[in-house]
């Protein structure tokens, strides 16, 4: 690893896996593989309030979502 290879010692890392997901409106409700066109980020989670971004609780209740979205765990 570079960050190894620089002198940092393995002591002082911190591993932490993100527990939030994107969300994107498609331009086309059909074609939703990577890389396909996109019109806006997804509508607000209802805790969070942020555009475009979901908190991992959020991803979990789809109830609240009123188009088809693109979800992309990080």
């Amino acid at each position: 690893m570079f960050i190894l290879s620089a002198g940092v010692p393995k002591e002082k890392l911190i591993m932490s896996i993100p527990t939030y997901g994107l969300s994107f409106v498609l331009d086309d409700e059909n074609k939703y593989e990577i890389g396909d066109q996109i019109s806006a980020p997804g509508l607000p989670g209802p805790i969070t309030h942020t555009t475009g971004i979901l908190a991992s609780y959020e991803v979990k209740n789809w109830k609240f979502l009123r188009r088809i979205f693109y979800f992309c765990m990080i």
